[in-house]
């Protein structure tokens, strides 16, 4: 049976739903990510207070850049803490959570939460209203709210890039409608200009 990571080649129906348990038991992984960090020291480096401060940059400014503590966190908990071998390049995401609890203890849980639980009501508040602008911005906050078995910094970059994009595509799309809309202007006066003429 493959492992975390592992690639999987599906051949018939058993394969296909022993592959399809194998991904579900990966993407909840977070469950013991957050047990480990739980009963791990303090880490202050996994994320710091500079790298959060900066995060905004992340959506145009390389990571690299800007970032402080640890550069690749998954790598880093698979390794220092999931117990992967260091050949393994497997990365293990110590989840949001996780990451805020290694870095700040226990308060930065709760506020980890709190702000989850902010962007996942902003982002019904947009779905209710269910006009298409609206229902996209409910999905994009709903896809970041629900990145967060990832680490801290890949969530909020992401975040910030995907509605940096979405705000680039609503922005073509108005300006297109503009456009079409003042066409349409220019040739109902032309209509109405031939028709006073004749």
């Amino acid at each position: 049976m493959s492992g975390l990571g592992t690639p999987r080649i599906s051949n018939g129906v058993i394969q296909y739903v022993v592959d399809s348990l194998l991904y579900v038991t990966d993407r909840l992984h977070g469950f013991d990510s957050l047990l480990l960090s739980v009963s791990a020291p303090p880490n202050p480096d996994i994320l710091t207070s500079q790298s959060l401060a900066l995060s905004p940059l992340g959506f145009a400014v390389p990571s690299s850049v800007w970032m402080s503590g640890v550069s690749d966190v998954g790598l880093y908990f698979a390794h220092a803490y999931w117990g992967s071998p260091a050949s393994d390049s497997t990365h293990i995401a110590p989840t949001v959570f996780g990451q805020a609890r290694l870095a700040f203890g226990d308060p930065a849980v709760v506020v980890a939460s709190m702000l989850l639980g902010i962007l996942t009501g902003v982002a019904a508040r947009f779905y209710r209203r269910a006009t298409p602008r609206d229902l996209a911005i409910a999905f994009t906050l709903v896809i970041a709210a629900l990145s967060f078995e990832r680490d801290a910094l890949a969530m909020i970059v992401t975040a910030e890039r995907h509605i940096l994009a979405l705000g680039l595509l609503l922005l073509l799309i108005r300006l297109e409608n503009r456009s079409q809309r003042s066409g349409a202007k220019v040739v109902l006066s032309e209509t109405h200009a031939a028709s006073l003429v004749h």
